[in-house]
């Protein structure tokens, strides 16, 4: 499905958007606050279809599925998948299908995987392998955003990691759609010093907050 998102087909896919993070815990400390067993049944009950169904109501083209890792992967030892995970991300990828919503895929785990630490970038690589693989054959439209505001300040050693990146992932699924970011925080300026990645299917993109007293207003921290 992925390859047939091109030219028309992709700038109607991404026309309109709107962030989902309240669904799969981004914001949580994998090893601060580990998986626990009541976790699926609480994670479970807010994959809720009239909220998808209410996003393509309004209007919206797509959702930005806000993911975090500790549903989906264990935080100690060889940082296996979690299949319980897994499949509660499958059922929101069903509801977006029914409801005729593309999905990016954006993995939004704060505090971000530490690149240097050898263990924690092979469990991040492998994470998206999984995913390529498994939505490889979806009859949908899904992109996948390799990672949320990078904290990196080596603007070459985070070019290095998104070519990586997305070599794990075009070796399960050639033609997927793959949304890359800068350094830093992912400003405008540090994806101007990324460049150009010379690859296919890629989209390109930068946060922007300024006047940060502005778009950050009520910001409780």
């Amino acid at each position: 499905m992925s390859a047939m998102l091109a030219g028309p087909a992709l700038a109607a896919a991404l026309a309109k958007g709107i962030n989902m993070d309240h669904l799969f815990d981004p914001y949580r400390d994998p090893v601060k606050r580990p998986w626990e067993p009541a976790d699926k049944e609480r994670m479970a009950g807010r994959i809720r279809e009239q909220e998808f169904a209410q996003v393509a109501k309004l209007g919206f083209t797509h959702i930005r599925l806000n993911l975090g890792q500790v549903f989906l992967q264990e935080s100690t030892g060889p940082r296996a998948m979690r299949e319980e995970g897994l499949a509660l991300l499958d059922r929101a990828l069903d509801l977006a299908a029914a409801h005729k919503l593309a999905l990016i895929l954006d993995l939004h785990q704060i505090p971000v995987p530490r690149y240097a630490d050898p263990g924690e970038y092979a469990a991040l690589r492998a994470l998206w392998r999984t995913l390529a693989k498994r939505y490889a054959s979806r009859d949908q439209a899904i992109l996948f955003e390799l990672l949320n505001e990078p904290r990196i300040e080596d603007a070459a050693r985070w070019r290095e990691i998104v070519r990586e990146l997305i070599a794990d992932i075009r070796a399960e699924d050639p033609n997927r759609w793959i949304v890359v970011t800068g350094a830093e925080w992912g400003g405008a300026e540090n994806l101007i010093k990324m460049g150009n990645l010379k690859l296919p299917n890629l989209v390109y993109t930068y946060h922007w907050y300024d006047p940060f007293v502005f778009t950050h207003q009520g910001a409780t921290w």
